[in-house]
């Protein structure tokens, strides 16, 4: 902050910093959301089982996470291998 000659803090640092201040509730209220993982792995077609074991070790990463306290979704998208 600016502090003027006079010794008080000036207009702009005040409003700036009374901004800060009512904004820090929201940040802290946007990291509720949970993390979006998109797995795009092989599930039908040749490789499919390459793919499903991937994605069965994915799996377990939510509660891994969700132990430290982050929630994880998992999202699935089949790449349909074929030869």
């Amino acid at each position: 902050m600016m502090i003027a000659k006079t010794g008080l803090i000036d207009r702009r640092s005040l409003l700036a910093g009374a901004g800060a201040t009512i904004a820090a509730p929201a940040i802290v209220r946007a990291q509720g959301k949970a993390l979006k993982i998109a797995l795009m792995l092989p599930r039908s077609g040749f490789f499919a089982q390459a793919g499903q074991s991937c994605y069965r070790g994915a799996l377990a990463t939510p509660k891994v996470l969700a132990d430290l306290g982050y929630a994880v979704e998992i999202m699935h998208i089949d790449t349909e291998s074929s030869n």
